[in-house]
C-alpha cells in the first residue's frame, strides 16, 4: 500500500505542476531591469495621449500675439508696397515744384528719357549696324600677317641689297695717321708692313713690323729668378728619373743567413737546377757498374730463355 500511494504521487500530474504554478504566481520583477524600462518608453512613444499632451497644455494656456511681432510688422510693409496711394506719393508731393531745364541735357530724367529712346529705337540699332558693318580690325600681331610682311620682304629686292655709308676721311686726319700706324706696326705682310722712306736720296724698304719695340735690343736679360728659368728648374726636378727614385744600390742592407726566406730560396734553387738534378747521375757513371752474374736481370734472362726453349 505504502509503496502503491507512492507510486501514485509521483505519477500525479497534477501535483507534479502544482509547484511550477505557485511559483509562477509569486514572481517578483524588479523595475529597473532595462527591458522594463525600453517597455515603458515605447509604451509612451506609441501613446496617442503623450503624444497630444503638449500641444493640449498649450492650448490651455492661450497665445498672446503683439503688434510687434513679424507677421504684423510682415503684413504692415507689404501692404505699404501694394498700396497706389504711397506708390504716387512721392511724386504728388514734387509736383508743382519742378523748375525748368535750360536744355534736356541739363534734366536728368529728360536726359535718362531720350537716352531710353535711343537704346529702344530700332532705326538708331540699325544705324549703328550699317557703319560698323564695313568697319574690319585685324591685330597687327596675327601670325598671317606676320607672314606675309616676311615673305614679302623677302620677295622683294627693297630690302635684299643694302648701300654701305659713304663718307670722306681726310688723309691729314690725326685718328687715319695713328690707324696706319697701328695697322703697319700689327702687320707681317711685306707690302703691308713695310714703308719706303727716302733716306740720303735713295729710295729703300724698312720693316716696320714692332719696330716700336727697337729700343730693347742690345738690353742684356738677367735669367736668375725669372719666373721661365724657375719653372724649368721645378719641371727637370719633377721629370728625373735620379730624384723620383731610389736606387737600391744605396739602401744599407744586412742579410741573415738562416732567415725562412734563404733556406726556402736555396731550396728552391737546388730543386730548379739542372746540374744538381743530373749530379748523381754523372757520378755513378764515373765510378763504374758492377754486374754479377746472379743478378736479377741476369736471373730474370736465364729463366725467360727456359721457357721459351723448346
Amino acid at each position: 500500500m505504502v509503496h502503491a500511494k507512492l507510486s501514485n504521487k509521483l505519477t500525479n500530474e497534477r501535483l507534479y505542476k502544482e509547484k511550477g504554478v505557485n511559483d509562477r504566481h509569486n514572481y517578483t520583477m524588479t523595475l529597473e531591469r532595462p527591458e522594463i524600462t525600453q517597455a515603458k518608453i515605447n509604451a509612451a512613444n506609441f501613446s496617442e495621449t503623450k503624444y497630444r499632451e503638449s500641444w493640449h497644455t498649450l492650448r490651455a494656456q492661450g497665445y498672446k500675439l503683439t503688434m510687434q511681432d513679424i507677421p504684423f510688422q510682415a503684413a504692415k510693409t507689404s501692404m505699404d508696397l501694394a498700396s497706389n496711394v504711397q506708390y504716387k506719393h512721392n511724386h504728388l508731393l514734387d509736383k508743382g515744384k519742378h523748375i525748368g531745364a535750360r536744355s534736356i541735357l541739363d534734366d536728368p530724367r529728360m536726359l535718362h528719357c531720350m537716352q531710353m529712346g535711343r537704346l529702344t529705337s530700332e532705326q538708331g540699332y540699325r544705324k549703328d549696324a550699317l557703319s560698323n558693318s564695313g568697319q574690319y580690325h585685324l591685330n597687327p600681331d596675327m601670325i598671317n600677317l606676320v607672314t606675309a610682311k616676311n615673305a614679302q620682304a623677302l620677295a622683294s629686292d627693297q630690302d635684299y641689297k643694302k648701300r654701305l655709308h659713304a663718307y670722306t676721311v681726310l688723309p691729314d686726319d690725326m685718328k687715319v695717321q695713328w690707324a696706319k700706324k697701328a695697322y703697319n706696326l700689327q702687320s707681317e705682310v711685306r707690302q703691308q708692313g713695310e714703308e719706303r722712306r727716302w733716306e740720303g736720296g735713295r729710295g729703300e724698304w724698312r720693316k716696320l713690323y714692332k719696330s716700336d719695340l727697337n729700343f730693347m735690343k742690345g738690353v742684356a736679360w738677367d735669367g736668375v729668378g725669372a719666373p721661365q728659368m724657375v719653372s724649368a728648374k721645378k719641371a727637370g726636378e719633377l721629370t728625373s728619373d735620379k730624384k723620383y727614385r731610389q736606387l737600391p744600390d744605396s739602401l744599407k742592407f744586412t742579410q741573415v743567413a738562416d732567415s725562412p726566406d734563404i733556406v726556402h730560396a736555396k731550396n728552391s734553387y737546388l730543386q730548379c737546377s739542372e746540374k744538381a738534378y743530373k749530379a748523381s747521375g754523372d757520378e755513378m757513371r764515373s765510378a763504374g757498374y758492377d754486374l754479377k752474374l746472379d743478378a736479377i736481370p741476369f736471373q730474370t734472362a736465364k729463366a725467360s730463355r727456359n721457357i721459351a726453349s723448346d
